[in-house]
């Protein structure tokens, strides 16, 4: 069920975009974010959510907006080292309500900089004895690598991963996507 769910969560996110971007302007995150949720949660017998991150970022200017859903909040990457690109207001995952009006808030990228977004079966990988990889060990392990290319940024989180996790059975998925604004 959880793969149908994440395939129908990605097709209701689509064609929200595609349907709110017809208008001329970027679409809001927020709205996205609610359409699918609403979709969602109106029958959820089975009772399962799923988080999600949505930015809208204009490549040329390198500002745009984020929403979250119960998601990690995106890892920021560059001459300063790695920050936490923490929203403002915590939102609940798609499916868990109705209605929800989720918000999204302004985001605003420096050329050079890096993002990395990512599943939670990053931050909770474990070491087989019950510890979580965390975002401490995440942050720790970019630090090195903020200003290499995205694929480096990605190397660097599984490597991390498996070095921590070592023969433990991987207990959830590990997404990652990295990115780099040029400017």
């Amino acid at each position: 069920p959880a793969g149908l769910t994440m395939a129908r969560t990605v097709g209701l996110m689509r064609a929200s975009a595609k349907l709110l971007a017809a208008g001329g302007t970027p679409p809001d995150p927020a709205e996205i974010l609610r359409r699918a949720n609403d979709d969602l949660a109106a029958a959820n017998e089975e009772q399962t959510f799923v988080t999600a991150v949505v930015l809208v970022l204009d490549a040329l200017t390198g500002t745009g907006r984020m929403a979250l859903a119960g998601h990690e909040s995106p890892l920021r990457l560059g001459p300063g080292g790695v920050g936490v690109v923490d929203p403002k207001r915590r939102q609940p995952p798609l499916g868990i309500m109705e209605d929800f009006a989720y918000a999204s808030e302004p985001v605003a990228m420096q050329a050079g900089e890096a993002l990395l977004l990512f599943s939670d079966g990053v931050t909770e990988a474990e070491d087989g004895q019950g510890g979580f990889l965390g975002r401490d060990r995440l942050v720790e392990c970019l630090a090195p690598v903020a200003g290499a290319t995205p694929e480096a940024i990605i190397a660097a989180v599984l490597a991390r991963i498996a070095a921590f996790a070592g023969d433990a059975p991987q207990a959830d998925d590990i997404t990652a996507l990295a990115f780099r604004f040029q400017g």
